[in-house]
């Protein structure tokens, strides 16, 4: 999803400046106190690179702690560990945990932060189907219109909503959107455990903390910096795999 925005009716952020290293993990906490929605900016910012290895190297730090606590937690409570790679052969553990998945997930969970109108509709298309998929049974002629249509009404809502801004509504509840992305990250990767369960809620925090470290790195150095990120997380979270551990 494009990033060549108009500022939105919220009041935009000044683009990336040049900051110490930890500047940006203090700059994070901050945001995380108030979530401002803005224009997004990139990796050509001056800056923008340094930004990024420090909010990665953040968001690794995090995710070591928390799977310390967790590893706890799981020997407390007896849940068993995720079982998500165990489910997909070996030699495809780079093409779609590595690549595939980071590309995807980002820009279903994070591709639209910036609010435009053209993505909102796209992640509507998206809910449209997957509620079609759910809830109307499989090759019904009824099931077979609503996909139609909808994949029909995705690109011509895309070209037609091309140059409207973020509406005013999105900025006023962009912190409740915000935060709301990364717990709803979190939850889907429930699946990810044999026992899903209000017991195993605490184990999705490693993917809620990713959420708000990957959501904050969308909207201040782009949406491709997010899915770097999240791939190279997740090749360090594969890396046992292929190193025998």
């Amino acid at each position: 999803m494009s990033d060549a925005l108009a500022p939105s009716a919220a009041p935009p952020v000044s683009p990336l400046a040049p900051t110490p290293f930890l500047a940006s993990w203090r700059e994070f906490a901050a945001y995380l106190r108030r979530p401002v929605h803005q224009v997004p900016g990139s990796l050509k910012a001056p800056g923008a690179w340094r930004a990024f290895g420090a909010l990665w190297l953040l968001d690794v730090v995090g995710l070591v702690v928390l799977l310390v606590v967790l590893t706890l937690y799981m020997k407390v409570t007896g849940l068993p560990g995720p079982d998500a790679f165990d489910q997909v052969p070996r030699e495809w553990l780079v093409p779609l945990v590595v690549l595939a998945a980071p590309v995807i997930e980002e820009t279903v969970f994070r591709g639209w932060l910036a609010g435009r109108p053209r993505a909102l509709w796209l992640l509507g298309g998206l809910a449209a189907l997957a509620l079609a998929a759910m809830l109307l049974a499989d090759g019904t002629p009824l099931r077979l219109a609503v996909v139609g249509l909808v994949l029909l009404a995705m690109p011509l809502g895309w070209y037609l909503l091309r140059k409207r801004a973020a509406p005013g509504w999105f900025g006023r509840f962009f912190p409740v959107i915000f935060w709301g992305t990364a717990l709803v990250f979190g939850l889907v990767h429930l699946s990810n455990y044999p026992s899903p369960g209000l017991l195993a809620l605490p184990l999705i925090l490693p993917q809620v903390w990713a959420g708000l470290v990957f959501g904050f790195m969308r909207m201040r150095l782009g949406l491709a910096a997010a899915m770097l990120a999240h791939a190279g997380a997740n090749a360090l979270a594969v890396a046992p795999t292929f190193l025998g551990l």
